[in-house]
């Protein structure tokens, strides 16, 4: 029995999404895929633009076999932190053989030689990086510089093929999945790499995949979901059209005035993830200016600090999560939803408690981790209580929803 892995957020699920799902059970001969997704908020600093379980209806009914939520503090994490903490979940649930994700190269071996060069860096490759940080350059850029300095494997690539290579979301999350295989011990999910033909950042929905970013950027230009039907597969478009008005679109905006009065009542800001003393300053020094969440960002934004930096750091602020002591690894996973055929894998994992039932965590977890459970918890309710404010639609409590189990196709 083969079973595969996907980190996704699906925000929201597309087409694109159904055929890498095809496709890694087409080329794997998988029995199952497991999908581990992000919950209420995603790795860009914002709040899905539906809740978790429209869209793990909509992988579910689109072929994914079942769906675990990535916590709350490595879903809104760096792509670093993120993927190491997903694939750590996934080898710890010990039923996973393999990790599927997409990338934006032709050449998967340069994505593995690349995260070789990153687990074990020489130190004239810190040593650029650091002097390219000092200069103002944000993170990425510097580190793109010093790859393209001191990896021999990319030698041969002209600066703008580097550029392209390494600036790809898809790609700096695929070398920081392969970096996670290297650094996490006895790791045994083996490579399913699906080339994925448009651009993550592209916002036409006439390429042959449209990105999410794509189908969020149109839907909020038009405010008409039919214009984006031929994106989304046709078992899952009427689970999004029914969440319309109920829990579709939620955007990051949505929070401004709790964001607002949370910013108002701290005093000290850089003791949240992804928040550094410069940031610190820079929101103190603007606070008086803030209007909604995109244009405070929009202000803050520098030379040195990207939008989806400052994104992460705001939604850490106001969902208060602070920094991490130590890179401990998460403590649960959730169960949201599964096809009844796939129920049974969950019976072979006993390194991680997987969260079936919210009213029974307490007793599966440590104080500490079930802490940390309560407060992902009142996350989640904040993000129902928008909705309610928004559409007038009352989602019901976490305690109320139970996975989502659905019958397999005959």
């Amino acid at each position: 029995m083969t079973t595969i892995g996907i980190i996704a957020e699906y925000n929201p699920f597309h087409n694109g999404h159904s055929y890498q799902i095809q496709k890694v059970k087409k080329q794997s001969n998988a029995d199952f895929v497991v999908v581990l997704m992000s919950g209420d908020y995603v790795q860009r600093g914002i709040p899905a633009i539906t809740d978790k379980y429209t869209r793990t209806r909509m992988a579910l009914a689109a072929g994914a076999d079942m769906v675990l939520q990535l916590p709350l503090q490595l879903s809104t994490a760096s792509a670093e932190q993120f993927a190491y903490g997903g694939v750590s979940i996934l080898h710890r649930l010990g039923f996973i053989d393999g990790l599927s994700y997409g990338c934006e190269t032709q050449q998967p071996s340069l994505l593995i030689e690349v995260a070789k060069f990153l687990s074990a860096p020489p130190k004239e490759y810190e040593e650029s990086l650091q002097s390219a940080l000092k200069t103002g350059l944000p993170y990425p850029l510097a580190r793109q510089n010093a790859i393209f300095a001191h990896h021999t494997p990319l030698s041969d690539c002209t600066p703008e093929e580097i550029q392209g290579f390494l600036s790809s979301p898809n790609n700096i999350l695929a070398i920081e999945y392969e970096k996670a295989k290297l650094t996490i011990p006895h790791c045994h999910l083996t490579s399913l790499p699906i080339y994925r033909e448009n651009n993550y950042h592209d916002t036409d929905l006439t390429s042959t995949f449209p990105s999410a970013s794509a189908i969020r950027t149109q839907y909020k230009i038009t405010g008409h979901l039919e214009n984006c039907q031929d994106c989304i597969p046709d078992t899952a478009y009427p689970i999004l059209a029914e969440a319309e008005r109920k829990s579709f679109p939620v955007e990051i905006d949505d929070f401004s005035t709790l964001l607002y009065y949370k910013l108002l009542q701290t005093s000290q800001y850089d003791i949240y993830e992804d928040c550094n003393h410069s940031l610190e300053k820079k929101i103190i020094k603007n606070l008086p200016s803030f209007t909604t969440i995109s244009a405070f960002t929009d202000l803050l934004k520098s030379k040195e600090l990207v939008h989806t930096r400052i994104y992460r750091s705001l939604l850490h602020i106001l969902l208060s999560v602070k920094k991490r002591a130590s890179e401990e690894p998460a403590p649960y996973v959730r169960l949201l939803g599964s096809k009844r055929s796939a129920c049974g894998l969950l019976k072979q994992t006993n390194q991680i408690p997987v969260i079936t039932k919210v009213a029974d965590a307490k007793q599966q977890l440590s104080p500490t981790s079930y802490a940390q459970f309560k407060k992902e918890l009142d996350t989640a309710h904040l993000y129902r209580r928008i909705c309610m404010d928004k559409f007038g639609y009352d989602l019901g409590s976490e305690f109320q929803h139970s996975p989502i189990i659905i019958q397999d196709e005959k």
